[in-house]
Formats: structure tokens, C-alpha cells, sequence
């Protein structure tokens, strides 16, 4: 740290405001050992970033005081700020990650308006360092380009010059998990300005196309084309369709789609929800013929019989518990809401449209390679030659 800079942080009676180590923790910032500058990090978020939030009402979303005890936020986001002029991986990215939590201070609810005002102080000042930030999205570390997005993605009243640098960004990464990263901010920024003004569609929807034949690779593809049809539904383009299939039947690298929402198989398969019931039933059902992947095979099931319900369920809160072994059986686990139960099977009385999906069961070995109570839940037997007889 460059000794003018660290004057002026020793300078501040930080043991006045409750954290007399700020010293250390931003020098150990510049550390090039991950761990002590990721431990630094985790400390100043939770001492100064999310420990001035006051979370007594946290189960109203907002804190609605928003009390900022102490001015250390406003001290900190200034030398943060200095500190992105020096600091080189790996520290560039937890810089940028303590920036994205203040600038968050501005969607806060306040009641005091001293405090707004401090807030978007914050808010102002970290946008107005932006030309710090901008190079950072052609940086060699994909994290410092990830965590870049994600502050700029923040400026929901800036959309002119944000979604012009996320585009550009979009356009000249290689690395699909950056990329996937990317529009899942992008789509959160998309969503909230598209309130406001639709005039972004155009934006938003040409970038899903291109990445719709993306040569990233599958995943990419995947997720833009859930993206076309949560957006389009019957309007979308078919060949989102075909894509988001062809997704849901293979099983991605943890490593391209971690924490990638609409790249889950049991977010795409409760988008195919908002086609015509015999159009969704029919994709479930060639998912669930052509996977290999035992999870995929299970959560298309259960979707495509909560569809054929009498009358169709849509909204059952539901999902699959990790696997665990039985008795040297993979025993996969459906947990549902006992507010949300689907209506049982009549058994003397299925319609064509259950057995169809019953029928699409027994014929596919995959399921029967392992134990789960989906069966018990609909009412119907959960032995293959039952079933086989049922449908005879």
C-alpha cells in the first residue's frame, strides 16, 4: 500500500467507530495469498459493510431504519476505491464484492432521511469511480470480470452506459460460466428497467438470440433459451424450445452453471408450465425418454404427472431431497408442501393424458434403477408390473 494511502487510513480513530483493525484488514486486501485477502474481506463485510444494517426487521425484506451506526461505510468506500488503483489479484475481486454491498445500501428502506441521504452518497460516490471499473471487465481473472459486472449491474439508473458495457462484455467472453454470470445479472437489470421503460427489449432479446447459438457450448444455449421462453412464452422462437429440451436431457459441468439459477434442470422444467398442457407433457416426456441423468428423469416425472392431474396442478412447492442409500438402494426423496398435495390418482378412472405419463414410466428403466416415494404421492403403486398390468 502505497504510504500516503496508509496514512490517511491510520489517520482515522477507527477503534472510535468499533473496528480498530480496518488498518490491517485493508492492507491484508492487497494481499497475494487468497486466504489472508478473502479472510480480510468476509471481516470488513461483516463489520463495517453488513454489520451497520440494523436486520431487526428482516422478515419485511428491508431493514426499514437502515441504520448506518457509524460514518465507517462512508470512510471505507472511499479507501476500497483507492485500493482498486494498486490492488492486483486476488484482492481486486473481494474489493469489488465490498463495493457491490454498499452501493446496495440505496435500495434499503429508509425512514430517516439523513440516513437515505448517506446512502446514496455511497451510492454516488462508487459511480463516480467508474472509470476505474470499466477496464476491469477485460481483466485476466474471471472473477474480477464476474464481480465488475455484478457492481455495474447495480446502477439500475444508469441503463444507457450499463447495458452498453455488458453487452460489449457479453460479446467478447470466452469462458461459459462468465458469460452465464453475466446474464444472470444482466436479466435481473433487464427485468427492473423493463418496469420502467420497455424501450430495452430489443437489447435484451437480440443477446438471447445470439447466445441461443452461442459456440460456448450447450449450457449457454440452455440458459437463453429458458430466458426466450420466461420472457416470449407461445412467443418465443422454436428453436428455444428445441434448446432448452436438448439441455434438460444432459447433466452440465458444476463448474459452468454453479449457482446459475435457470440452468437447474427443475427451474427449465416448470418453464415448460406456461405451454398448452398436452405440448409441455409431450416435451416431459421426451426428456424423460432420451436422458440418461436419474435426477432429470425424475423431475420431468413428477412434473408431467402434477400436469395430468384432474384438475392440472401448476403450483405445488416442491423439490428432491439429496439421494441417500437404503439397504444398497438409491433412495430419491420428494418433499412436498402437505398445503400443496396433488389431488390422488383414481385409479379406475385415469384419463388419456395419465396414461400416457403412467405409461411412459414403465416403459423407461432408468426410474426403476432407483427407490422414490413419487409413486405413494400420486396415489399410484410403485411396482413396475402393477403398473404394467394397470395399463394393460
Amino acid at each position: 500500500m502505497n504510504p500516503s494511502l496508509q496514512a490517511r487510513i491510520a489517520a482515522v480513530d477507527w477503534a472510535s467507530k468499533g473496528v480498530p483493525d480496518v488498518p490491517r484488514w485493508l492492507n491484508d486486501l492487497l494481499s497475494d495469498n487468497n486466504e489472508v485477502a478473502h479472510t480480510a474481506s468476509n471481516i470488513l463485510d461483516e463489520n463495517i459493510v453488513q454489520g451497520n444494517i440494523d436486520w431487526q426487521d428482516f422478515d419485511l425484506g428491508y431493514d426499514i431504519e437502515g441504520v448506518l451506526r457509524t460514518d465507517a461505510p462512508d470512510l471505507l468506500v472511499d479507501f476500497l476505491i483507492e485500493l482498486l488503483k494498486e490492488a492486483q489479484s486476488p484482492g481486486l475481486s473481494y474489493i469489488l464484492n465490498l463495493l457491490v454491498g454498499q452501493r446496495t445500501y440505496v435500495r434499503f428502506k429508509f425512514i430517516n432521511e439523513g440516513l437515505k441521504s448517506r446512502a446514496l452518497n455511497i451510492y454516488d460516490k462508487i459511480w463516480s469511480a467508474r472509470t476505474l471499473y470499466i477496464p476491469l471487465l477485460g481483466h485476466t481473472d474471471d472473477k474480477v470480470r464476474q464481480r465488475t459486472v455484478s457492481l455495474l449491474c447495480g446502477f439500475r439508473d444508469q441503463p444507457d452506459t450499463v447495458i452498453a458495457l455488458i453487452l460489449d462484455a457479453i460479446s467478447a467472453e470466452r469462458d461459459p460460466y462468465t458469460v452465464l454470470s453475466y446474464l444472470q445479472e444482466f436479466t435481473m437489470y433487464f427485468l427492473e428497467r423493463k418496469r420502467i421503460d420497455e424501450a430495452y427489449d430489443n437489447a435484451y432479446f437480440s443477446l438471447l438470440n445470439d447466445l441461443l447459438v452461442s459456440p460456448l457450448g450447450l449450457a449457454v444455449q440452455t440458459v437463453a433459451a429458458y430466458h426466450l421462453i420466461e420472457q416470449l412464452g407461445a412467443d418465443m422462437p422454436e428453436n428455444a424450445l428445441n434448446k432448452l429440451v436438448a439441455g434438460m436431457i444432459v447433466e452440465f459441468d458444476h463448474d459452468i452453471t454453479s449457482g446459475i439459477m435457470a440452468a437447474r434442470v427443475d427451474v427449465q422444467s416448470r418453464i415448460l408450465m406456461k405451454l398448452p398442457l398436452d405440448r409441455a407433457i409431450t416435451l416431459y416426456l421426451q426428456v424423460l425418454k432420451q436422458t440418461l441423468v436419474i435426477k432429470n428423469a425424475l423431475i420431468v416425472f413428477v412434473d408431467a404427472l402434477t400436469l395430468a392431474c384432474e384438475p392440472p396442478v401448476l403450483d405445488i412447492n416442491a423439490f428432491f431431497l439429496q439421494p441417500i442409500m437404503r439397504d444398497g438402494i438409491e433412495f430419491h426423496t420428494y418433499s412436498i408442501s402437505r398445503f400443496t398435495l396433488p389431488p390422488k390418482y383414481d385409479l379406475a378412472a385415469l384419463t388419456n393424458r395419465q396414461k400416457r405419463v403412467i405409461q411412459a414410466a414403465v416403459e423407461n428403466d432408468l426410474i426403476w434403477t432407483v427407490a422414490t416415494n413419487i409413486f405413494d404421492l400420486f396415489g399410484l403403486p410403485s411396482n413396475r408390473d402393477v403398473l404394467r398390468t394397470l395399463m394393460a
